[in-house]
């Protein structure tokens, strides 16, 4: 079974991703802080990380403080990031997130 590890503050969309994703073989589990991720992400592997209603510097300091050895997924308002993506980050809107998460995992993992 493949792990993902989900940060942010909405537990509705935690719920529902856990419903969506986990018939295809993926548990979600979800963090409300970076330091609870951080703390997770020292215990277990995680194949994906979706990173979800974070501010820009909040993203970019905990991607890189975290190295490349997960998939990063950014669920957020604006398509584009503020500058240029690492290889291994996929910014989805958010209000497409359900819709779009399934096939977009399929890809990158």
């Amino acid at each position: 079974m493949r792990r993902i590890l989900l940060i942010g503050q909405d537990p509705l969309i935690a719920w529902a991703l856990e419903k969506k994703i986990a018939p295809l073989g993926f548990h979600l589990e979800h963090v409300y802080t970076l330091t609870e991720a951080k703390l997770r992400m020292r215990r277990f592997h995680y194949d994906a990380l979706l990173l979800d209603g974070l501010a820009r510097d909040e993203q970019e300091i905990f991607t890189s403080t975290i190295g490349a050895t997960s998939t990063i997924i950014v669920l957020d308002d604006v398509r584009e990031p503020m500058h240029a993506p690492a290889s291994n980050m996929l910014h989805l809107k958010k209000e497409e997130a359900l819709s779009t998460l399934v096939s977009s995992l399929k890809e990158v993992l």
